[in-house]
């Protein structure tokens, strides 16, 4: 059997189980169900910033620029100047 054959063999094989597998996933995918959830917890505290406070790169607007602008302030820290809290979840991705 030539390489080139043998190549195809596989590549069609390979394909075949991709995409008998790829279908049957949802299949085999356990109902979502939704209980009452008793004792449940809760998350409290304070989150306080020390130091200076770095200036994040807008944010460039790629949709509806002509009612959103070109660039928004990055919203990924958010540091209360009065009292260095932070009003929300310390979040910041590259």
């Amino acid at each position: 059997m030539s390489r080139a054959t043998t190549v195809t063999s596989w590549v069609v094989a390979m394909l075949v189980m991709g995409l008998t597998g790829a279908g049957a996933g949802p299949g085999f995918a356990e109902q979502y169900q939704v209980i009452d959830v008793m004792d449940g917890g809760t998350i409290t505290g304070v989150a306080l910033w020390s130091g200076e406070v770095p200036e994040l790169p807008p944010i460039e607007i790629e949709a509806d620029t002509n009612v959103c602008g070109e660039v928004a302030p990055s919203q990924a820290l958010q540091v209360n100047s009065k009292n260095n809290g932070v009003p929300s979840v310390l979040v910041y991705l590259e």
